[in-house]
């Protein structure tokens, strides 16, 4: 992914999986494709911890 792409990604963008993985799907800006990248377990953990952070909006949460 290029650095203005990984800036502007959303939650939108990432799928928990329910056996703690995931990916990342998004649509590249410059070439319109669909691009899917694997998470990493520190990463999945990282993020779904932000996920379900207590301060965030919890309609903007995703339940996996």
């Amino acid at each position: 992914m290029r650095e203005g792409e990984i800036c502007t990604l959303q939650w939108d963008d990432i799928h928990f999986l329910p056996n703690e993985t995931g990916y990342i799907r998004r649509i590249m800006n410059k070439t319109g494709k669909t691009l899917e990248i694997p998470l990493m377990p520190d990463l999945f953990a990282f993020l779904a911890e932000k996920n379900n952070d207590e301060n965030r909006d919890p309609s903007l949460a995703h339940k996996y």
